[in-house]
């Protein structure tokens, strides 16, 4: 006989999929301000303002863009395998 204070195996598992997508949602902002910032960094004045943008600007630009792509799906892969800080599923004993 199951008490009324255990969840189901169907509410655990709703959970733990809800919370491996926030994780994921969480992990991905934080690359994207992370690239954000260091876009800002490394881009110069004139194509950030003016938008006078230079060889080397848009080459530094089409390769943030690519290693935020790469990091946010690596982390979404992580993240669903529960293998991420945050999204491992609790031992239950």
């Amino acid at each position: 006989m199951q008490s009324t204070n255990v969840k189901s195996d169907s509410e655990s598992q709703h959970w733990f999929i809800a919370r491996r997508l926030l994780c994921t949602l969480a992990y991905s902002l934080g690359i994207f301000a992370a690239i954000s910032i260091l876009g800002v960094l490394i881009v110069s004045a004139d194509c950030q303002i003016d938008s006078k943008c230079g060889v080397a600007d848009r080459i530094v630009d089409v390769t943030l863009s690519g290693v935020w792509l790469i990091a946010t799906l690596y982390v979404a892969f992580r993240a669903w395998r529960g293998d991420l800080p945050g999204c491992r599923r609790k031992q239950i004993n």
